[in-house]
């Protein structure tokens, strides 16, 4: 049965949770073993919604230990540190990482089908033709809704960057909040949360299936395949017995699911796992909540925390002498400052742990992030600066690459290709830095010539200020991260 199944994909790293250097993600991670549960326990993975609702017969069944996250940027680092032998990750996902990367695990299942749904207020969207000029809404960047939705709207000839504004939330609950307050919008929202939103606001409705508008709008019979079930090789190749009886259990879980919807619905709603459940199973805890959020969690959790376990925070302003007194007690503390291009393998993430570590934990932590991004040990002073000089300035060089695109097409380059040009120019600029060890200043004046053509843009950006306008934002932003 597994032979069948088997197509190759590897699973690389991405971001833990990063917006612009600020707080990203808002999702919570359930962590349970069950009473049966041994070091041999299957180690398993899933995203709250669909892909772990089949798995509902599992969840308490001896030999294997969950782990359901909210979204796939905490899954995917697990897999990645050998952390799960079996995973439910995002299709596209699976798919992109597979050409990127060594092919060492292999999909066992897809579990997933046509679950996304765009609702709306009112009744505004009867095609997607109707989609123009909407403001769309939706939870899953760089995931499978993504794909999925920009697949659509450019099969029915509508651009996603130019018909609609499509803005992505870090949760499916956002998504909901957004639509009350703008009422003309559209949102993009995967089963079961279309149902909860619905219960929650009358005046929602269904507008469109996207699973109807795939295989309407697709000439290759395909369907919309949102979500798989992928498994590491080496587990698969040492324990084949294990993944066997995985699957097999897996599809009666699914027949269950099916069948008794009440009894699933129980089970799924009493693993619905509370912040102070994951904190006593946890041996590593990454508060991934906006700012405003870290006093109330942190109270939340301090009982169950104990000096054992590892807490990674990911929020400008909040020290470790705060975050120590929100604790009330000795305990690990890691503040960290990742960046967006984490989301390409390419991020930098500042590393700064309390005095409670010990190397080979603080190594762990770095090891962690590196999965991802290159990570970098600082001392605490220096975390407002590290906003500014990484967490904040992606936004920077997006500005730095529209305007250079944009001076391409004044010139008559398609901005396609513009955009193409200036990115992988600074692409280029960035690694000679980082490889050949020179100075930028150095690097510099390797590309002007005498009299030529790059001294004289150069003379020019010292004329306008290019540098103390960096300068001048760069401590603008460390003075807002100091103040929060």
């Amino acid at each position: 049965m597994l032979s069948k199944m088997k197509r190759k994909l590897m699973i690389c790293a991405m971001a833990l949770c990063i917006c612009a250097g600020l707080t990203g993600n808002t999702g919570e991670v359930s962590v349970w073993a069950s009473e049966g549960s041994s070091s041999d326990a299957v180690r398993i993975g899933a995203l709250k919604g669909p892909t772990a609702m089949g798995m509902a017969q599992l969840l308490d069944e001896d030999g294997y230990d969950f782990t359901i996250a909210a979204s796939p940027d905490e899954i995917v680092p697990m897999v990645v540190q050998d952390k799960l032998d079996i995973a439910a990750v995002p299709a596209n996902l699976a798919a992109t990482l597979y050409q990127k990367t060594d092919k060492d695990v292999s999909v066992l299942a897809v579990n997933t089908l046509g679950v996304l749904y765009l609702v709306e207020n009112g009744d505004s969207v009867k095609s997607v033709e109707d989609l123009k000029g909407k403001t769309i809404y939706a939870s899953g960047k760089g995931a499978t809704p993504e794909y999925a939705l920009n697949s659509v709207l450019k099969a029915n000839g509508i651009d996603p960057e130019k018909d609609v504004t499509v803005e992505f939330k870090s949760e499916h609950a956002e998504v909901v909040s957004a639509l009350v307050q703008d009422q003309t919008a559209v949102g993009l929202l995967p089963q079961p949360f279309v149902t909860t939103a619905l219960m929650k606001n009358d005046k929602l409705k269904v507008a469109l299936d996207l699973n109807k508008l795939w295989e309407d709008s697709m000439d290759d019979g395909s369907k919309l395949v949102t979500g798989v079930v992928i498994a590491n090789n080496e587990f698969i190749q040492d324990h084949a017995d294990k993944v066997n009886d995985f699957m097999d259990a897996y599809k009666e879980s699914v027949d269950f699911v099916n069948s008794d919807t009440e009894a699933a619905a129980q089970i799924i709603g009493d693993h619905d796992i509370i912040a102070k459940e994951v904190a006593q199973k946890a041996e590593t805890i990454i508060l991934s909540v906006k700012p405003q959020f870290y006093e109330s969690v942190i109270a939340d959790i301090k009982d169950v925390v104990t000096d054992k376990q590892i807490i990674i925070t990911i929020a400008p302003g909040k020290t470790l002498a705060w975050l120590a007194e929100q604790f009330g007690k000795e305990v690990k503390i890691v503040r960290t400052m990742p960046n967006t291009p984490a989301m390409v393998g390419e991020g930098m993430t500042a590393v700064c742990p309390n005095e409670h570590l010990t190397e080979d934990e603080i190594a762990y932590v770095k090891s962690l992030l590196e999965s991802f991004s290159r990570a970098e040990i600082v001392p605490e002073r220096l975390m407002d600066v590290v906003t500014a000089v990484s967490g904040s300035s992606p936004a920077y060089v997006f500005m730095l690459i529209e305007a250079m695109a944009d001076a391409a097409v004044s010139g008559g380059m398609p901005r396609k290709q513009a955009y193409q040009f200036a990115a992988q120019a600074v692409l280029g600029s960035a690694k000679m830095v980082l490889d050949t060890g020179k100075h930028p200043g150095e690097l510099k004046d390797m590309v002007c010539s005498p009299a030529g053509t790059t001294i004289e843009a150069v003379r020019t950006l010292e004329e306008l200020g290019f540098r103390s306008s960096i300068i001048e934002a760069m401590k603008v932003c460390e003075e807002m991260s100091r103040s929060l």
